[in-house]
């Protein structure tokens, strides 16, 4: 199984949620081949990275092969590092079952139906884990009461372009 640091996710994640590949490895002679699918990884990790950007700026951590990589030594880095994998493998996922023809029969398109609204669910978790993990290493301590979490020093963009700055409860 190859794979690349240009993406969060696993060959082996692509396959578990896609379900093509029986022995859970792509190939050169399976649809879509592993070539293929280590693309989709690649650049649905872009876009997970540019939807990061937005709330995160230039402290946005990329995959293993970027300058800045996800610090999984918190609860929101774990959470981050999940939140990522998770978004960058069902994108990928969507991709493959496209390539694989899956989408010809409509009970098959249902599926990719249902991966794309999980998946643009899993992008918008990502604003959550960003705005944690930016408090957790921005931060000298978070405030939390009654499920709201007050984060001194932190700033995050949300979807619509609004801004969050220090003392901002979340």
């Amino acid at each position: 199984m190859a794979t690349t640091d240009k993406a969060y996710c696993t060959e082996a994640q692509v396959a578990a949620i896609t379900g093509i590949s029986v022995s859970g490895n792509y190939s050169t002679t399976t649809k879509p081949t592993e070539a293929q699918v280590l693309e989709f990884m690649e650049n649905r990790a872009a876009e997970v990275y540019a939807r990061l950007y937005q709330f995160m700026g230039t402290a946005t951590p990329g995959p293993s092969g970027y300058s800045v990589t996800i610090d999984t030594g918190s609860d929101p880095g774990l959470a981050m590092d999940f939140a990522t994998r998770n978004a960058n493998a069902i994108g990928a996922a969507i991709d493959a079952l496209e390539a694989a023809g899956i989408g010809e029969s409509p009970s098959r398109s249902e599926r990719i139906i249902d991966l794309a609204a999980l998946y643009e669910q899993a992008l918008d978790r990502l604003r959550d884990a960003a705005i944690a993990y930016i408090g957790t290493a921005n931060r000298s301590e978070t405030h939390v009461s009654n499920g709201d979490v007050t984060v001194p020093s932190a700033t995050a963009v949300d979807q619509q372009g609004l801004s969050f700055t220090s003392n901002t409860d979340f």
